[in-house]
Protein backbone atom coordinates (compact mmCIF):
# COMPACT_ATOMS: atom_id res chain seq x y z
CA UNK A 1 0.00 0.00 0.00
CA UNK A 2 1.80 3.35 -1.28
CA UNK A 3 -0.35 5.66 1.26
CA UNK A 4 1.91 5.16 4.21
CA UNK A 5 -1.11 4.31 6.19
CA UNK A 6 -1.83 0.45 5.12
CA UNK A 7 -1.36 -2.49 7.18
CA UNK A 8 0.37 -4.11 4.64
CA UNK A 9 4.14 -3.27 3.28
CA UNK A 10 4.60 -1.04 0.55
CA UNK A 11 6.02 -4.20 -1.47
CA UNK A 12 3.23 -6.10 0.02
CA UNK A 13 5.68 -8.76 1.69
CA UNK A 14 4.80 -8.18 5.55
CA UNK A 15 1.90 -6.96 7.48
CA UNK A 16 2.17 -4.51 10.53
CA UNK A 17 0.77 -7.10 12.79
CA UNK A 18 0.47 -4.68 15.84
CA UNK A 19 -1.85 -2.56 13.65
CA UNK A 20 -3.74 -5.14 11.88
CA UNK A 21 -4.57 -6.62 15.76
CA UNK A 22 -5.70 -2.79 16.77
CA UNK A 23 -8.06 -3.05 13.54
CA UNK A 24 -9.37 -5.97 12.86
CA UNK A 25 -11.67 -6.92 15.96
CA UNK A 26 -14.79 -9.12 16.48
CA UNK A 27 -17.65 -6.60 16.64
CA UNK A 28 -21.30 -7.45 16.55
CA UNK A 29 -22.73 -6.43 13.05
CA UNK A 30 -26.17 -7.09 13.42
CA UNK A 31 -27.66 -6.88 16.65
CA UNK A 32 -31.76 -6.79 17.04
CA UNK A 33 -33.75 -4.97 19.58
CA UNK A 34 -33.10 -6.64 23.27
CA UNK A 35 -29.44 -7.38 22.34
CA UNK A 36 -26.32 -5.91 24.26
CA UNK A 37 -22.92 -6.54 23.58
CA UNK A 38 -19.57 -5.73 24.67
CA UNK A 39 -15.92 -6.31 23.45
CA UNK A 40 -13.27 -7.87 25.38
CA UNK A 41 -10.11 -5.08 26.36
CA UNK A 42 -8.38 -7.98 25.01
CA UNK A 43 -9.88 -8.05 21.51
CA UNK A 44 -10.25 -11.87 21.80
CA UNK A 45 -13.92 -12.06 22.83
CA UNK A 46 -17.25 -10.65 22.80
CA UNK A 47 -19.60 -11.11 25.41
CA UNK A 48 -23.61 -10.75 24.57
CA UNK A 49 -26.76 -10.47 26.59
CA UNK A 50 -30.03 -11.39 24.96
CA UNK A 51 -32.98 -10.17 26.91
CA UNK A 52 -35.52 -12.36 24.26
CA UNK A 53 -34.43 -14.41 21.63
CA UNK A 54 -35.31 -15.60 18.74
CA UNK A 55 -33.68 -13.08 15.96
CA UNK A 56 -30.48 -13.76 14.59
CA UNK A 57 -27.27 -11.86 15.91
CA UNK A 58 -23.99 -11.40 13.21
CA UNK A 59 -20.76 -11.47 14.56
CA UNK A 60 -17.87 -10.35 12.32
CA UNK A 61 -15.18 -11.97 13.50
CA UNK A 62 -11.46 -12.06 12.73
CA UNK A 63 -10.15 -15.18 12.00
CA UNK A 64 -7.00 -14.33 10.38
CA UNK A 65 -5.57 -13.51 13.99
CA UNK A 66 -8.15 -15.37 16.09
CA UNK A 67 -9.31 -18.33 14.36
CA UNK A 68 -12.32 -19.87 14.13
CA UNK A 69 -14.50 -18.55 17.19
CA UNK A 70 -15.27 -21.08 19.83
CA UNK A 71 -19.39 -20.47 21.44
CA UNK A 72 -20.44 -20.52 25.10
CA UNK A 73 -23.72 -19.86 25.98
CA UNK A 74 -26.40 -20.30 28.99
CA UNK A 75 -29.50 -21.13 26.48
CA UNK A 76 -27.96 -23.34 23.99
CA UNK A 77 -27.50 -21.10 21.67
CA UNK A 78 -27.36 -22.10 17.74
CA UNK A 79 -24.51 -20.63 15.41
CA UNK A 80 -22.96 -21.19 12.20
CA UNK A 81 -19.74 -20.08 11.22
CA UNK A 82 -18.88 -19.34 7.41
CA UNK A 83 -14.90 -18.69 7.40
CA UNK A 84 -15.41 -17.45 3.61
CA UNK A 85 -17.05 -14.27 4.81
CA UNK A 86 -15.57 -14.13 8.28
CA UNK A 87 -19.05 -13.97 10.02
CA UNK A 88 -20.82 -16.01 12.59
CA UNK A 89 -24.61 -16.06 12.76
CA UNK A 90 -25.93 -17.15 16.19
CA UNK A 91 -29.33 -18.01 16.89
CA UNK A 92 -30.90 -17.64 19.99
CA UNK A 93 -34.00 -19.84 21.09
CA UNK A 94 -37.31 -17.54 21.14
CA UNK A 95 -38.25 -15.75 23.83
CA UNK A 96 -35.35 -16.93 26.17
CA UNK A 97 -32.51 -14.66 27.86
CA UNK A 98 -29.22 -15.96 28.04
CA UNK A 99 -25.31 -14.39 27.96
CA UNK A 100 -22.96 -15.61 25.41
CA UNK A 101 -19.62 -15.61 25.05
CA UNK A 102 -17.67 -15.80 21.42
CA UNK A 103 -14.25 -16.36 21.57
CA UNK A 104 -11.00 -17.10 20.49
CA UNK A 105 -10.55 -21.65 20.15
CA UNK A 106 -7.24 -20.56 22.48
CA UNK A 107 -8.63 -18.64 24.99
CA UNK A 108 -10.03 -19.45 28.59
CA UNK A 109 -12.69 -17.11 28.89
CA UNK A 110 -15.09 -18.32 32.20
CA UNK A 111 -18.65 -19.70 31.47
CA UNK A 112 -21.09 -16.93 31.15
CA UNK A 113 -23.51 -16.66 34.51
CA UNK A 114 -27.16 -17.19 33.82
CA UNK A 115 -29.36 -14.27 32.49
Amino acid sequence: ESSGYGVRSYNGNSLDMPLLRALAQPFVELQPPGVTSESASSGDSLGITVHGGGRPIVVAWPQYLLGAPQVVSTCGVGSDYSSSTARLVLTPGAARSCTIIVKAANTTTPAPASA
